[in-house]
């Protein structure tokens, strides 16, 4: 079992805080399996884009067991 972190954006980091989403997709550029552990940091942006020079930190933080990993590839 690993531990995964990723940075993730407020606004969505807030709908998985509530609940509303439960479902993350992800470019394939790590490993990742069912029972890893995936800690989303939350990040803000300075100046409300997504620019990844001005973004922050927030400090917060949620640790979500993987339970399914889809490949695109192994869709038709």
């Amino acid at each position: 079992m690993a531990e995964i972190h990723k940075k993730i954006n407020h606004e969505y980091f807030e709908r998985i805080a509530s609940g509303e989403k439960t479902f993350e997709y992800r470019v394939a550029d790590f490993e990742c399996r069912p029972g890893d552990i995936l800690v989303l940091e939350e990040y803000e942006y300075d100046n409300g884009y997504d620019d990844k020079i001005n973004r922050c930190p927030t400090g917060r933080a949620i640790r979500k067991k993987v339970g399914y990993v889809a490949r695109t590839k192994d869709f038709e």
